[in-house]
């Protein structure tokens, strides 16, 4: 089984609207308000916000970052077999 995780952060305007987008897609998504000392940033190479990524039995399928429009989200989690 897939899985996807929203990576964020508090300060971010970009993830707010995002965050709406896959909302109303509904995916079942881990949120993860991301700070500079998050274990996350390191482990999964994060270097910008938003981040969502898809894992398989926590091997990373696929991975986007930054802003998106929502067709690109769409296509994005279609791509990644999260969305039909």
């Amino acid at each position: 089984m897939r899985t996807i995780t929203f990576y964020s952060t508090k300060s971010c305007p970009n993830c707010m609207v995002m965050k709406r987008w896959v909302n109303d897609l509904h995916l079942n998504v881990d949120y993860v308000t991301l700070d500079s000392d998050s274990p996350e940033v390191e482990k999964y190479k994060i270097t910008s916000v938003p981040t969502i990524i898809v894992r398989e039995e926590d091997a990373e399928v696929s991975r986007i970052s930054g802003a998106q429009t929502l067709a690109a989200l769409k296509s994005f989690f279609s791509n990644s077999g999260v969305l039909n």
